[in-house]
């Protein structure tokens, strides 16, 4: 099932900045994941009590890491988003990181 996220490209035409996808808000327990198959939203895990997501968190669409997974992204901001927000980000704050151990998290 094709959904406009499916068809959303990994960087704006026109500025040329990075389009990222909230899909974990700040302050949130839950974690979400964007199911591609569906065009739907899935609940992936819950963080123990009293433990929250810091940022925002989202992913680059029509992206893939090592894992099969689009791009995870990490929103600084001082207030919180909600899932499904689209962002404008520059690549130059952007980061590489590996998870050595190849573990999911």
């Amino acid at each position: 099932m094709a959904s406009p996220l499916n068809q959303l490209p990994a960087r704006n035409p026109d500025s040329g900045l990075l389009n990222v996808i909230v899909d974990t808000p700040k302050g949130c327990r839950n974690k979400y994941k964007y199911d591609e198959e569906h065009g739907l939203w899935r609940l992936s895990k819950v963080l123990p009590l009293g433990a929250s997501f810091p940022f925002d968190f989202g992913f680059i669409p029509s992206t893939r890491g090592e894992d099969g997974d689009p791009l995870d992204a990490l929103i600084f901001l001082e207030e919180r988003t909600f899932r499904t927000t689209e962002w404008k980000a520059d690549s130059s704050s952007c980061w590489v990181v590996r998870d050595l151990r190849r573990r999911r998290i």
